[in-house]
């Protein structure tokens, strides 16, 4: 805490607010899961059980623990990448499959198509400083973290996959280089 925030509020006014938002607030003013408001169980409607969507905002924060919990793991053994890179592997993956016709198995070099496109989707001309202040530099590092996560239970792979396939694939610094059109 900072001497600002003990600061008594000046007369008639507020206290002084800080730019940096909530302390626990994500980057998409969303709360964290453990803060997410549950419905009364004991108000009209809920016959003394939680209702249908805190059963989901609880499962939801289940399984984002044990996915942060297996990073940290991961991490302190291994800290090259940061846990954005995590995270950003992971939304990737469910971001190709989302646009699959039919939900099925993501090969390596359509997970890295995914990952170049949300990555130019979500931080345009910034995506390779991004991916790079994250430890990403090329397809191999987008496959590290997937076998990482492969080895930790999160994800799954079938007996053809290997890190090979996501060798030689793409280099972002190349990618995003030759899809900006520089003005």
């Amino acid at each position: 805490m900072t001497e600002r925030e003990n600061e008594p509020p000046p007369p008639g006014g507020e206290a002084p607010r800080s730019d940096e938002g909530p302390p626990h607030e994500s980057p998409w003013g969303e709360p964290p899961p453990n803060e997410l408001p549950l419905e009364d169980p004991a108000s009209p409607g809920h016959e003394g059980s939680l209702s249908q969507a805190t059963d989901a905002d609880h499962l939801a924060h289940e399984v984002g623990l044990i996915f942060e919990n297996a990073v940290e793991a991961i991490r302190a053994g291994d800290g090259r990448y940061r846990l954005e890179a995590y995270q950003f592997v992971r939304e990737a993956l469910d971001w190709q499959v989302s646009r699959l016709s039919v939900r099925r198995h993501v090969s390596g070099p359509e997970l890295l198509e995914g990952v170049k496109r949300l990555a130019w989707e979500r931080f345009g001309p910034m995506a390779r400083t991004v991916l790079n202040h994250w430890g990403l530099v090329d397809g191999e590092d987008v496959g590290r973290i997937v076998f990482q996560l492969v080895d930790a239970g999160i994800l799954s792979k079938t007996e053809d996959d290997r890190l090979d396939d996501f060798a030689g694939v793409v280099r972002f610094d190349d990618a995003f280089e030759a899809g900006y059109r520089w003005p």
